[in-house]
C-alpha cells in the first residue's frame, strides 16, 4: 500500500495565523472539522496532507471568505514555511531557486510534484497534487499559487505578478478581482498550476548569502531529507504517530481515520510490511527522544513525559532496547562528539 500522503505542519500553521488576524479561533475551526490541533505542531512537523485541505475548507466557511487561501499564504514571509523555505531563500539567482523548488519540494510535502516547462518566453514553474482531495481544493491551490509567486518575488521584487496564471480549478470571479493578482492572465481548468516567469528575470540575484552558507545550506539539507515524508506505508504511519504524540499516545483509531482504513485492515497492511501498530509509536518516541536528548537541555524524566511514557524507568528501559544504551549515555556522547 503506498505511503499516507504528507505535508510540512507550516501550512496549516500559517493558515491558523490568518484565521487569527481575521478574528476566528483556529481551535474552533478544528474541532468542527472533528481535526487534531495540528496548528500546535512545529513547521517542519510532518501531518496528514488531508487533513490539511479539510482545515482550508472548514477555514474558509468560516470566514466566508473565497480567496482565503490566497490570504493565509500573503500573510507571512516565505521562510515562515520552515526549513523548505529558508533553504530556497538562500537560492543564488531565480533560475537557481525554481531548481531548488523543484529538486526540494519532495522532502517538504509529499502531496504534490514540481517541476518546470520551457517556454518561448522563459520558463513554467508548475505544480500539480499527487492525490486529489475535494476538499479545499481551491483553497490550497490558491495557498501554493502565492507561495510560487512569493518565492519569485525573492528575486524579482515584492510588487512583481505573473502576467499569466494557470489553475486546475473552475472559474473564480473572486479571484479575478482580488488585488493580489492584478494584471495577471488566469487560464482555469488547466492541467497544472503554474505561473509564466520571464527568462529575462531568471539571472537576478536573490540576496547575499551568509558567509558559512555552503556549511550551512549542507546541514539544512540533511535535516530536510533526514524528516522527508516516508515513500512506504509504514513509515508514514510512524510519522504521523510521532506528529500526534505532542497531544499523548497516538490512537490507533486516529490514525486509522487518516489513513482512511478500519483499523483491523490498518493493522494487517502493518503486518504484511513487517510491522504492529505499537512498534511503530515505539520507534516514534524513540526518534523524538533522541531529538530532544541532542537538541536541548530537558531533564530526562520531562522527555520521559513528553514521548508518552509514566515515569523514567519506563523510557529507561525502552530507550536502551532501541539504542542499546541509556539515555543519560546517549546525551553524553552527544555532547562530547
Amino acid at each position: 500500500m503506498r505511503a499516507i500522503p504528507l505535508t510540512r505542519a507550516s501550512q496549516l500553521i500559517d493558515a491558523a495565523a490568518a484565521l487569527e488576524d481575521m478574528g476566528f479561533s483556529p481551535e474552533r475551526v478544528l474541532r468542527r472539522a472533528g481535526l487534531p490541533p495540528w496548528h500546535f505542531c512545529e513547521p517542519d512537523d510532518l501531518i496528514p496532507y488531508r487533513d490539511y485541505h479539510i482545515f482550508m475548507q472548514y477555514a474558509a466557511r468560516a470566514t466566508g471568505t473565497e480567496t482565503f487561501g490566497l490570504r493565509a499564504a500573503a500573510s507571512k514571509s516565505f521562510e515562515s514555511i520552515g526549513t523548505f523555505g529558508t533553504v530556497v531563500a538562500r537560492s543564488l539567482t531565480v533560475n537557481h531557486l525554481l531548481g531548488t523548488v523543484c529538486r526540494v519540494i519532495p522532502c517538504h510535502n509529499s502531496g504534490s510534484s514540481f517541476w518546470l516547462a520551457e517556454d518561448g518566453d522563459g520558463l513554467w514553474l508548475c505544480r500539480r497534487p499527487v492525490e486529489i482531495f475535494d476538499a479545499g481544493r481551491r483553497q490550497t491551490e490558491q495557498y501554493a499559487l502565492m507561495q510560487m509567486i512569493k518565492a519569485v518575488r525573492l528575486g524579482a521584487g515584492p510588487g512583481w505578478v505573473p502576467a499569466r496564471i494557470a489553475l486546475l480549478s473552475d472559474p473564480q470571479p473572486a479571484l479575478d478581482e482580488t488585488k493580489a493578482l492584478a494584471g495577471a492572465e488566469i487560464r482555469y481548468r488547466q492541467e497544472a498550476t503554474a505561473i509564466a516567469i520571464p527568462r529575462a528575470m531568471l539571472a537576478r540575484a536573490i540576496g547575499r548569502r551568509p558567509d558559512n552558507a555552503g556549511a550551512s545550506d549542507k546541514k539544512l539539507l540533511g535535516r530536510l531529507n533526514g524528516t522527508a515524508p516516508a515513500s512506504d506505508f509504514a513509515g508514514s504511519v510512524r510519522q504521523v504517530a510521532g506528529t500526534l504524540l505532542r497531544e499523548g499516545t497516538p490512537q490507533i483509531e486516529t490514525v486509522a481515520e487518516i489513513a482512511g482504513l478500519p483499523v483491523r485492515s490498518l493493522q494487517r497492511r502493518l503486518r504484511a510490511e513487517g510491522h504492529s501498530y505499537s512498534g511503530l509509536v515505539g520507534q516514534a518516541r524513540y526518534l523524538a527522544a533522541r531529538d530532544l536528548l541532542q537538541g536541548s537541555e530537558i531533564k530526562i524524566t520531562e522527555i520521559a513525559l513528553d514521548v508518552g511514557y509514566s515515569d523514567a524507568a519506563h523510557f529507561n528501559r525502552a530507550f536502551r532496547r532501541w539504542a542499546g544504551i541509556t539515555p543519560r549515555e546517549f546525551r553524553r556522547q552527544r555532547l562530547y562528539a
